[in-house]
Formats: C-alpha cells, sequence, structure tokens
C-alpha cells in the first residue's frame, strides 16, 4: 500500500514536468501572410490548396485577434462554399461584415456587402 501510494506520488510530480517539458516541433515551416497570400492566388486551380491557405491565414488571424484579418480570411471561405452550402457561404460574409465594422480599411465591409448581395441575387434568379 504504501509503494502504491509512493508510486502515484512520484507519477503526479514526474509526469505534468514531462508533459511540459515536450517541445514542440522546430522543423515545421511557418508561412508569412504574405506568402499565404501568394499560394492562395497561385492556387487558383487546387482548391486543397487555396482552403489550406485560407485555414491557415484564420488561424493566424485569431491568434493575433485582429478583427480586420479575421474579415479578409473569412471572405475568401464563402467562395468554396457557393454551390455545396449556400448558408455557410452566407454565414461567413456576415461573419466578414461583422469583423470589418468600424474598420478603416477600404474594401471592407463594403466588399462583403457587394459579395453577399451577388451571391443572393444569383441565388434568386436561379430559383425563378
Amino acid at each position: 500500500m504504501i509503494l502504491y501510494k509512493f508510486i502515484k506520488i512520484v507519477y503526479s510530480v514526474l509526469l505534468p514536468v514531462f508533459v511540459v517539458a515536450h517541445s514542440p516541433k522546430k522543423d515545421q515551416p511557418t508561412l508569412s501572410k504574405d506568402q499565404l497570400h501568394d499560394l492562395y492566388f497561385d492556387g487558383v486551380h487546387n482548391p486543397r490548396k487555396q482552403i489550406f491557405c485560407t485555414k491557415a491565414y484564420r488561424t493566424e488571424a485569431i491568434r493575433e485577434n485582429i478583427d480586420n484579418r479575421k474579415a479578409k480570411a473569412n471572405y475568401q471561405t464563402p467562395l468554396f462554399y457557393y454551390q455545396s452550402d449556400k448558408n455557410k457561404a452566407i454565414q461567413y460574409l456576415y461573419s466578414v461584415i461583422k469583423y470589418s465594422e468600424g474598420s478603416k480599411d477600404k474594401f471592407f465591409p463594403g466588399a462583403a456587402y457587394c459579395e453577399k448581395a451577388d451571391f443572393l441575387k444569383t441565388q434568386l434568379s436561379q430559383n425563378v
């Protein structure tokens, strides 16, 4: 019984040390926002590459907590859902508007409103 308690104490002390001491991989490349932007537009005919770049850009924007960058990341996402999930596309456009309201950016939220209007107009004309 005493040995069991001793082992339990040792594990409860050493386990957190081992978990905290684990270092993250250093060999993973990190791309700048400009590199992600260029990769996105270079991969016009490769949607998987574009989705990867968009997710990486959004992750970085969320980590930095910069609303304007979140808006830019979410602005590219609805393009992937226009055909497959129209509600999701609209939700992303609403998030672009939400994140960019009050920003000093000359393109947002105006571009998101235009994109949303064009999308809804196209959707309406297809249903008629």
